[in-house]
């Protein structure tokens, strides 16, 4: 079985997956771990901006199964955890910060 890399072998193609992976950490996981921290309209406004990261976050995904498209990759691995969060998020605060 021939091992595959998690970053892709295209240095454009790393950029991105390393940009994407940035922008999980400066803006989602502040977003979604905000609503843990805060109350009242201050939560409220954390959330709000968790869901529109999440959105872009969502956008870059587009149609395909995995950020690699058919591969999981490094992006895929670096943001695997935002869905379990969202379920704790949405148990815990009452909170949903994903939608269907």
């Amino acid at each position: 079985m021939e091992a595959q890399p998690l970053l892709p072998e295209d240095p454009y193609e790393r950029a991105k997956a390393r940009f994407w992976a940035k922008f999980v950490d400066d803006k989602c996981v502040p977003g979604i771990f905000g609503t843990f921290t805060k109350v009242g309209e201050e939560q409220q406004k954390i959330a709000k901006e968790a869901r529109e990261n999440l959105k872009i976050l969502e956008g870059e995904l587009g149609k395909k199964h995995f950020f690699g498209d058919t591969k999981i990759g490094f992006m895929d691995v670096a943001s695997a955890w935002i869905i379990c969060w969202d379920q704790i998020v949405e148990e815990i605060v009452d909170i949903k910060l994903i939608d269907a």
